[in-house]
């Protein structure tokens, strides 16, 4: 086949691909390794002598060549411009997810935001190149500040890297929040000593297709597979309140259609409609310990979005009959609670978060370590030299005799709880929304052991929404909450990561993250 042959089958793949075509495309249009070899020497020297023999076709082909001082300064004048960002990341190579693509634009339209695309690249690939689709966005290729303490990093990572936020914890700790490209959604926050916020580390998700085992390179077969598996379509919608606040949530696809759901609204170019929550997971609550701020906030978020399910993790706090502070006698004789105060009080939290959302269609207690802390005061026999809680203590273990609930129910039972709407999980209950798994607290780890990290979470359970840890965090599928208390409880001294922050599950499986940050949740 002569030269010329080669560059118009080459052109011709880039006039419709808006990317350069690789071996495997060539081979399939009749141009072997060898005959491009043997008139330009490499791909990229094809490459060149198409684009001198036709500059049109190549004018809008997002390679290295657009990282330039002029590019990046005009970057950071159209994003002065805007307060509302949609961040996500395109993998080199890889085709745009056209209806996701769409629907993210009408997004912005209506929410007057800026489309920012982060770059990353698959190692097993060769050439560094963008769908063409993205010519006329904004494509971030240095660290960008949208705040003072929140910028997009240019931090190089793989597209395939099993967790893309390894080894820059440190890194977040003395810098500020940042957003890295990755076609995962990963979230940690790292604990700070001094402020008042920890710092976020996460990842966007893509808005590119997966296409990582068509790589011929039989090494790089294995964490393609691991790559295409982790891949998730989606994006953080950033919104800057000043110069040293910011929210932000995520967002993922649906799968076919792309449609994308933000705080109860469904966008797509078909039009934006409701999308009522199947269910939002609360922070854990602690009654009596309970931010009045975030709960506020907590009474809006429910309030506009009607979820049908609320699932309600650390319900008590326990500290009436606390066994950490056994030995801890000042500790103990500050204690102005008792327990049969402790359980009204929970009681009337129940009855009044039912009668401030009547939309609410079911609650659910999560079985949690907090609460247990009534089922061990009981077992251990402690309440026969409680002269304090002794007579609500002595009925209560009567009662568990017969009774296969959890102690806190047959507590709540005891002060008159009317527990309509209300379901209370065992400690092996499964619950699912859409696939994920609602119905584990998180504090124990695999065959009942007390770790229960996000990995062994992960292992365990698959996609789920857990508590107890207090700091929100995403591993993949995982997902973890934050708490509704205040930030300072008393024994998390030192540096902390804490966070109040709840999570929508949507009908389609999609989930939200939602930060109550200054007492809004948007």
């Amino acid at each position: 086949m002569n030269k010329d042959k080669i560059i118009k089958i080459f052109t011709d793949i880039v006039a419709k691909k808006k990317m350069t075509p690789n071996r495997v495309e060539l081979r399939e249009k009749g141009v072997t390794q060898d005959m491009y070899r043997h008139h330009f020497g490499t791909i990229d020297k094809l490459k060149d002598a198409c684009r001198l023999a036709d500059p049109k076709t190549f004018e809008n082909l997002l390679d290295e060549q657009i990282f330039t001082p002029k590019k990046f300064k005009q970057l950071k004048g159209d994003v002065a411009r805007y307060k509302k960002f949609v961040i996500t990341t395109a993998v080199t190579g890889m085709p745009v997810h056209t209806k996701f693509y769409k629907n993210l634009k009408t997004y912005c339209k209506k929410n007057n935001a800026l489309l920012l695309i982060l770059p990353t690249s698959d190692p097993g690939t060769k050439g560094w190149e963008l769908d063409g689709l993205l010519a006329n966005e904004s494509i971030v290729f240095d660290d960008l500040a949208l705040n003072s303490n929140l910028f997009l990093s240019a931090f190089k990572t793989s597209a395939k890297q099993t967790n893309p936020l390894t080894g820059i914890k440190r890194i977040g700790q003395r810098e500020r929040s940042m957003i890295i490209a990755s076609p995962k959604q990963f979230l940690e926050y790292v604990a700070t000593a001094n402020d008042k916020y920890s710092h976020a580390l996460m990842t966007t998700g893509a808005i590119t297709i997966p296409g990582y085992r068509s790589t011929e390179r039989y090494m790089s077969q294995r964490t393609a597979y691991i790559a295409e598996f982790d891949h998730k379509i989606g994006a953080v919608l950033v919104e800057i309140k000043d110069d040293k606040y910011f929210q932000f949530r995520q967002v993922q696809a649906e799968y076919g259609s792309g449609r994308l759901i933000d705080l109860g609204q469904s966008y797509s170019v078909t039009g934006e409609t409701d999308e009522r929550p199947e269910a939002i997971v609360l922070g854990d609550i602690h009654v009596n310990h309970t931010d009045p701020v975030v709960m506020k906030a907590t009474d809006e978020l429910l309030k506009d979005l009607k979820p049908k399910r609320v699932f309600l993790h650390d319900v008590m706090e326990g500290e009436s009959v606390n066994h950490h502070i056994e030995h801890q006698l000042i500790t103990k004789a500050k204690r102005t609670m008792t327990l049969e105060q402790e359980l009204i009080s929970v009681k009337e939290y129940l009855e009044n978060m039912k009668d401030k959302h009547p939309s609410v269609e079911e609650w659910v207690i999560v079985r949690s370590n907090h609460d247990d802390f009534l089922d061990r005061y009981l077992q251990s026999g402690a309440y026969v030299e409680d002269s304090v809680n002794s007579k609500i203590s002595h009925k209560m273990a009567l009662a568990k005799l017969e009774s296969s609930c959890m102690a806190m129910q047959v507590g709540l039972d005891l002060v008159g709880l009317n527990t309509a709407k209300i379901t209370f999980l065992k400690i092996s209950d499964s619950y699912k929304i859409s696939g994920i798994e609602c119905g584990v607290h998180g504090h124990m780890g695999l065959n009942g052991s007390k770790s229960g990290t996000n990995a062994s979470m992960e292992i365990g359970y698959g996609a789920g929404v857990f508590g107890h840890s207090h700091t929100a965090g995403i591993l993949r599928d995982v997902y973890r909450v934050g708490t509704s208390t205040k930030l300072r409880m008393g024994y998390n001294h030192g540096a902390s990561n804490w966070t109040h922050t709840h999570c929508i599950i949507y009908k389609n499986g999609s989930r939200q993250l939602i930060n109550i940050i200054k007492g809004k949740y948007k």
